[in-house]
């Protein structure tokens, strides 16, 4: 399974932490966001990298080659990704093959959910993992789902989901990426809406399983993202 990885963006909330080091490489107890999200990635089923980049992309690639010398990795520059991440997702037509995986270079998992997204069956075009929360905030793109299936997704959607950043894709996605960028839309969300309105978006229920968007400084120290190494070793918290 292929995994496409959206590692662009500069992390402008970070502030002085990303001046000198993109996000995806911000560091996580002797290693980095990044290789963290690919492990895990592994674990779930990942054989295949297709790693997008964007700010200091350079440096993404020698770390990647450095630590990950012996997996299939491969990258592509995204010169517009001051856009939003929805360019950096077009980016990577032609270099994908069928059906791909698709995460953020900086949400964390449990790597069941992983498989799990690996092995569901759907015949819809864009598959995504969603988290009921009943606390939601500004920043989570929220998804009204009906019958599993996305009737709308985007920050300002009133919503019984969240979206947790993992999907599974097949290539027609790229079509809705077309589509909304001639309309001028770069989000992600927009794209993934088109396919929602087209009855061609479908969610896997993570049934409240670990993952989080490490979007601030405060996240990055939390609790859970410290202790998320030794999860992946020990498979349990404590």
């Amino acid at each position: 399974m292929q995994a496409v990885i959206l590692a662009a963006g500069q992390g402008a909330r970070f502030k002085e932490m990303t001046h000198y080091v993109p996000k995806p490489l911000l560091p996580l107890h002797n290693s980095t966001l990044l290789e963290w999200v690919m492990g895990t990635l592994k674990i779930g089923g990942v054989d295949e990298f297709l790693i997008i980049t964007g700010y200091m992309g350079v440096k993404i690639e020698k770390l990647i080659e450095q630590k990950f010398k012996d997996e299939n990795v491969k990258y592509v520059y995204n010169p517009n990704w001051k856009l939003g991440n929805l360019t950096s997702l077009c980016t990577a037509m032609g270099h994908t093959d069928g059906v791909f995986l698709l995460s953020m270079a900086d949400h964390l998992f449990d790597p069941t959910i992983v498989s799990d997204i690996v092995d569901f069956k759907s015949n819809a075009t864009v598959l995504l993992g969603v988290d009921r929360k009943y606390q939601q905030t500004e920043d989570d793109t929220k998804v009204l789902v009906k019958d599993s299936m996305i009737r709308e997704i985007g920050k300002e959607v009133f919503g019984n989901y969240v979206d947790i950043g993992l999907f599974k894709m097949k290539e027609h996605i790229f079509k809705y990426c077309e589509d909304a960028i001639t309309e001028r839309k770069y989000s992600l969300s927009n794209a993934i809406s088109i396919a929602a309105h087209n009855n061609d978006a479908m969610v896997m229920d993570i049934n409240r399983r670990f993952w989080i968007d490490v979007d601030t400084p405060a996240e990055l120290n939390s609790y859970y993202v410290q202790n998320y190494p030794k999860f992946i070793k020990n498979g349990k918290w404590d």
